[in-house]
């Protein structure tokens, strides 16, 4: 138990790095159609029977939401709003928040000691990440696969953060109430 709050900030450089690799790995697929008396060239690989696919990392992933949220602003710019839009507004703003949020708060919690708040606040914000990757991952498994192995790692990646925290909050004592 004193191994983790002696070491914080190692583990919190090791989990962030842990992310960099799970955010780089593949997290989805960008399928063609291509009928199955053909074959996939590389990078693509059968997907389907009448599908070929590529891996997506998450990076790319959100490369590509980022792109599509500026063409989607363009398009309200020029008087073209649609309820679908805005409901990729919401998605683009969710999706950017968990999987950035836990970066900038562990970054900024490298640098907070051993005080609780900071320590809670980093377990809380991991959470949300956790339950992401999850229910992402479980939804992916209606077309399963071993390739998307980013999207497990960054889930294994949010639930030792949430751990690490937690556990450390039970070894840093609590103020005593003035008085």
């Amino acid at each position: 138990m004193s191994w983790i709050i002696n070491n914080k900030v190692l583990w919190r450089i090791g989990i962030l790095l842990l992310w960099l690799v799970a955010f780089s790995g593949p997290w989805g697929f960008d399928t063609i159609y291509v009928p199955g008396e053909y074959t996939c060239s590389d990078p693509w690989i059968r997907y389907t029977e009448q599908f070929c696919a590529a891996t997506i990392s998450g990076s790319e992933g959100l490369a590509i939401l980022g792109r599509d949220f500026f063409t989607m602003i363009r398009s309200w710019s020029q008087g073209e709003t649609m309820i679908t839009s805005l409901s990729y507004l919401v998605l683009f703003i969710v999706i950017v928040f968990f999987l950035l949020a836990p970066v900038y708060n562990s970054l900024l919690s490298l640098f907070a000691g051993d005080r609780r708040r900071p320590t809670a606040l980093n377990a809380l914000v991991w959470l949300p990440t956790l339950i992401f990757c999850l229910l992402t991952g479980f939804l992916s498994i209606l077309f399963p696969s071993p390739l998307l192995w980013g999207l497990w790692v960054m889930a294994a990646v949010a639930g030792a953060a949430v751990f690490m925290e937690w556990r450390s909050l039970a070894v840093i004592p609590k103020p005593q109430p003035a008085g």
